[in-house]
This record gives C-alpha cells, structure tokens and sequence, in this order.
C-alpha cells in the first residue's frame, strides 16, 4: 500500500517541513498542491530551474517520490480552454522536468443544455494533450470532480480518449453523493482508467456535503473501498486530500497527517 498526501493540506508548510514529515509517518509519495501559497511552477520557488536539482534529490533521499502534480486545468468552458491547454502543456514540461508522472486536471462543470459538446471537448482536449504526454512518459489524469461524477459523464470521456497516457483520479469523496454505498459499481465501470486515488471523509446529511472531517470519523466507506482496492490488486497512491488551503477550520496538518497513515495502516 502506498500512501500519499497532497500539499493542499498543509498551505504554509516549507518544503523541509513536508519531506520531514513525510518520511516520519511513512509516506511514499507526495501529491504537489502548491509550497508556501505558490500553485504554479513559477511560484514555488523550491522547483525553479536554479533550486530544482536539490529540490529532487531531498525528495529522493528521504525515499519520496513527487507522484502527482495537481493543477486547476480544467477544459469544460469553450471560451477558456484554448487558454487552458496551454497552461497544461506548461504544466507537462514541468512534469517532465521534475520526473513526476502524473498530472491532474478538470472537467469540470458541464450544463446539462450543452452537456454532449462539452463532454466531446473535454475528451478532445485531453486527446490533443494525451498525445504530447506520451511523448515525455506523463499521464494527465481527469478528476472525478465538480460535475463529472457520474459513470456515465466519465466514461463518455474516457472512452473518446485513446491514446495510453489518459487516466482517471478517483476522488471518493466525490463519488459517495451519487453512489452511497455502491463505491463498486462505480469502481468496476472505470477501473481501467483508475490510476490515483483521492481519500477524504465528510459528514453527509439529507444526500448532501455538509463539512469534511477527519477520515474514519464520517459517511464515507473508506475502510471497504481500501479493502476492495487491495483485493483488487490496485497498485497506485491513496493520497489524502486534506483541504486545508480552501478549509482553514480543518485540523493542522501536524494532526492530520501522522492521525491519515495511522489509520490506513490499521488504526482507528
């Protein structure tokens, strides 16, 4: 099993901080989210071209692997997406750069008048993008996330998308709303494309979101989903997306962090 977490849950942190933390609670993979308030490349100083070489060589000495780079890409709005493409081919070089192989990006609100044609750009885009990717060993990555929810939304774009390098984040969070208790029907609808997977737990009242909380102490059937991954053979990250940069009256990551590999390695 591997365990991840991403940056978004620790906004503030330095980049000492994280790895330290990291190896201390048994991590293997770390999801970039953003160091110290900078999202893009440009603004995390830590991986600009001058400190980069040192930046991987911490990761690589403390056993961390830098699994995915998570950007706002999304390419659900046709007056945007020419935009968009291009901050995800920027966004490609850096992964390449930095040896991170796998990118996330959105779908991400598509409106049910025009649902057919966003759906068809959101899986043209990632084919254009795809294609380069393969090029430089990166996976982009579409989140179950906003309103690409649904099985039938996400394998609409999967199955247009032929190149290998495209792939599925399954944020579990995302899917409880929709599917409760039926995680498996989902799972095996798109388990070929699954390759990440987003952990979080939340308090849902009336079918509805009502506040993230720490994992193991909601709604969400997290415990069988791991269980049924592993059976399964699953062999990507469980990355705890631990929304503290958007949340800020969630737990510390010093609590969350160490309470997150506790509890996937047994622990209530």
């Amino acid at each position: 099993m591997k365990l991840a977490f991403s940056t978004l849950g620790c906004p503030e942190w330095s980049l000492e901080q994280i790895i330290e933390t990291a190896a201390h609670c048994g991590y293997q993979g770390i999801e970039l989210r953003g160091i110290q308030g900078g999202m893009l490349p440009s603004d995390m100083l830590c991986f600009l071209p001058d400190n980069r070489e040192n930046t991987l060589r911490l990761f690589a000495e403390n056993g961390l692997k830098l699994c995915v780079y998570g950007t706002s890409v999304n390419f659900h709005d046709p007056e945007t997406v020419e935009k968009q493409y291009q901050t995800a081919l920027e966004a490609l070089q850096f992964c390449a750069d930095c040896g991170i192989p796998m990118m996330r990006i959105f779908g991400n609100e598509v409106k049910p008048e025009t649902e057919e044609a966003q759906l068809e750009q959101i899986a043209a885009y990632f084919e254009k993008l795809c294609t380069e990717a393969e090029k430089v060993n990166v996976r982009p990555l579409l989140e179950v996330h906003g309103n690409l929810t649904t099985i039938e939304r996400l394998r609409f774009v999967a199955e247009r998308v032929h190149s290998p390098a495209f792939g599925i984040i399954w944020d579990v969070g995302h899917t409880h709303a929709n599917y409760g208790m039926e995680y498996e029907t989902f799972y095996r609808a798109l388990k070929p494309w699954i390759c990440h997977v987003h952990m979080k737990d939340a308090i849902h009242e009336n079918g509805k979101l009502h506040h993230l909380c720490s994992v193991g102490e909601g709604h969400l059937p997290l415990r069988g989903i791991v269980e049924m991954l592993e059976k399964d053979g699953y062999q990507g990250y469980y990355s705890l997306e631990w929304e503290k940069k958007w949340h800020p009256e969630l737990d510390e990551p010093e609590t969350a962090f160490p309470a997150y590999a506790a509890w996937m390695n047994g622990g209530e």
